[in-house]
């Protein structure tokens, strides 16, 4: 199944699109992988902005760096073991 948004041509030959195709899906997968990965590290913040949001539908941008702060040494704690 091709990628939404590649359209084959005449041009391509149909090996160099499935080709295309593969690499665009790894490339998805890779980067759906990382981003569940980051999300489930920092689950707590995460948490913690979702319910600021529940509480009142607008959160300020100082307010979201408030919470990445606390967030920020234990990261550094956790490369520096």
């Amino acid at each position: 199944m091709p990628v939404q948004g590649w359209e084959r041509s005449d041009t391509v030959a149909e090996e160099t699109s499935r080709e295309v195709d593969l690499e665009v899906k790894k490339l998805m997968t890779e980067a759906d992988e990382t981003a569940s990965i980051i999300l489930r590290e920092h689950r707590k913040t995460l948490e913690a902005v979702v319910r600021l949001l529940l509480e009142r539908e607008v959160v300020e941008g100082d307010e979201v760096r408030r919470l990445l702060a606390a967030e920020i040494p234990q990261a550094l704690r956790a490369i520096s073991a």
